[in-house]
């Protein structure tokens, strides 16, 4: 029982892991609120918020600086 736990596990984490990045990302700046709840809460996500910043900046070059205001008072 607990191997058939176990591959269910890996079958399903990478399906919401990537649907939680894809939520966030699509969220654009007002994905740093959920993104820095997480970040402080039981499951640590160190440099997350620092990556997202540089790829949404990147992504979209001219709210570089919301994106940084709001990595900086969001969470």
């Amino acid at each position: 029982m607990e191997m058939l736990t176990r591959q269910i596990l890996a079958i399903v984490a990478p399906t919401v892991v990537r649907s939680v990045r894809r939520w966030i990302f699509h969220l654009g700046g007002l994905g740093f609120i959920p993104l820095g709840l997480l970040d402080s809460s039981m499951i640590p996500l160190p440099g997350s918020v620092d990556v997202l910043t540089i790829v949404l900046s990147a992504g979209n070059q001219g709210l570089w600086l919301y994106y940084a205001l709001m990595a900086t008072f969001g969470p």
